[in-house]
């Protein structure tokens, strides 16, 4: 999914541009990023919960993890688009998935450890 997710992103270049930089220009914009993102985040930490058998939990960290995967990833994309990030992109999709799955599962154990 996340590779899909990328290759939108990457296959117009102006594409992530457009959604993740230059919206900061229109208020009306800003707003409705804002909310597809924490919409986003809010499904990647239901599917959290779900993946690592915690429903019903209420720890704050599922949300937390999920702006963090969201807001890093989109930066990684475009600093990577810049020329900052020097991988091919099928490695950069595969370490950005290696990461999502440390978070998550990092977020997991330390929810876990607190109850």
């Amino acid at each position: 999914v996340l590779g899909s997710v990328i290759g939108f992103l990457v296959d117009d270049p102006q594409r992530a541009r457009v959604l993740f930089t230059e919206v900061a220009n229109s208020p009306r914009a800003v707003a409705h990023r804002q909310a597809a993102m924490q919409a986003f985040a809010q499904t990647l930490s239901a599917y959290a919960h779900l993946h690592h058998d915690a429903r019903g939990a209420t720890d704050p960290i599922a949300p937390l993890a999920a702006s963090l995967l969201i807001g890093g990833t989109i930066d990684a994309v475009l600093n990577w688009l810049d020329g900052g990030i020097p991988m091919p992109r099928e490695q950069l999709i595969d370490d950005l998935a290696a990461l999502w799955v440390i978070t998550g599962d990092g977020a997991a154990n330390r929810a876990k450890a607190r109850r």
